[in-house]
């Protein structure tokens, strides 16, 4: 556990090698930690924010998971690097396969 500078409490669940399984931010009331977990938001009702986050064997990020079931998705190349990333909205952004160049493809609602 953690407690950022508000005081408001942040749990980190890590697997065996360190990585970030997990973090569980409390969402308190005028975002103080003094005070009670704010629970007034209909959006999110038990007043907490979680992350999940799952790796492939060579311990490369493939989703991220939110308290709502939004995932992002990623996909890497043989050399390890990211070549798409898919978020919850369906919005896929492809890299190109030329890595020094710094232009990004961003298909809505499209995949390839």
């Amino acid at each position: 556990m953690t407690i950022n500078t508000d005081g408001n409490k942040i749990f980190t669940t890590i697997d065996g090698i360190g990585r970030q399984l997990q973090i569980l931010r409390e969402l308190r009331i005028d975002h103080n930690g003094n005070n009670a977990i704010d629970t007034s938001n209909s959006e999110n009702s038990d007043g907490l924010i979680t992350t999940k986050t799952a790796y492939d064997d060579n311990s490369r990020v493939t989703s991220r998971k939110d308290d709502k079931d939004n995932t992002t998705s990623y996909a890497y190349d043989h050399r390890n690097r990211k070549i798409t990333e898919t978020r919850c909205s369906c919005l896929l952004i492809t890299r190109p396969f030329h890595y020094f160049k710094s232009r990004w493809i961003i298909n809505r609602g499209k995949s390839n």
